[in-house]
């Protein structure tokens, strides 16, 4: 048996306590996998950090520089305390595949499921060659940056809620809401704005649904994004919750 604990969940960001759930684990003799897939690497943001519980209290973790490190598809990273426990898994070698391992080197067969592999550490290694830790980090910031921006402009427009405040990562989950609708209805226009703004081919957004309904989900990540994109973002969606809700009446 495991435990998992999410940092960074793909809907809304949402982190769970890892520290506490690690004492329980911890009690228990119980293996912690810590899911950082998405919130692992805003570790490297100083105004994410503090957010963030502190990863070493896990036994493994994954992490994904293909989510937040500015890297193409597909690039994953396994940390694990335990190393043996997964040579012990997943080792088996005949005959033909033996060989002599000296000076200490790895054979990563023994770590996965997976034989053979892509370099992938390339184009991971190139991202930090290219900018350095700290450039890394002063891109995570601006799309945190462009997050509270958009959260800014919800919080003063009338109908707008952000329906995940509390995650610390530039993932905005927004929810138009006017007075006298139903949950089915508000559910329905907020589906009608996610196409038309959509449709309209200038910005894309993807949506979930939460506690309170169907949300649109607009998360920042692309190092091209501009404040310019994220103000006709808003635009757009402002113009198009107006229009769907002048066409209902």
């Amino acid at each position: 048996m495991a435990v998992v604990a999410n940092i960074g969940t793909t809907s809304t960001g949402a982190v769970d306590p890892l520290e506490q759930i690690a004492e329980v684990c911890a009690q228990h003799g119980v293996w912690l996998h810590a899911d950082t897939a998405y919130g692992g690497f805003w570790r490297m943001a100083d105004g994410v950090r503090p957010h963030v519980p502190d990863l070493s209290a896990a036994d493994s973790l994954v992490a994904n520089p293909h989510k937040v490190l500015l890297c193409p598809m597909e690039a994953s990273a396994l940390f694990c305390r335990h190393p043996d426990a997964l040579t012990n898994t997943f080792r088996l070698v005949p005959e033909y595949l033996t060989t002599r391992h000296e000076n200490g080197s790895v054979d990563f067969m023994n770590y996965s499921l997976q034989l053979g592999r892509q370099f992938r550490a390339l184009k991971l290694w190139w991202i930090i060659k290219s900018f350095g830790v700290r450039g890394i980090a002063e891109r995570l910031t601006a799309a945190v940056d462009l997050a509270d921006r958009l959260r800014k402009a919800a919080g003063n427009s009338s109908h707008w809620k952000v329906e995940n405040p509390d995650t610390p990562f530039p993932l905005v989950c927004l929810r138009y809401a006017p007075p006298g609708l139903t949950q089915e209805q508000t559910d329905a226009l907020n589906q009608r704005i996610h196409q038309r703004v959509n449709t309209a081919g200038r910005s894309y957004v993807s949506h979930t649904v939460v506690e309170c309904g169907y949300v649109i989900r607009v998360s920042i990540g692309n190092i091209h994004t501009l404040a310019e994109d994220n103000d006709v973002l808003w635009r757009e969606l402002s113009a198009a919750a107006a229009a769907e809700e002048g066409s209902a009446s």
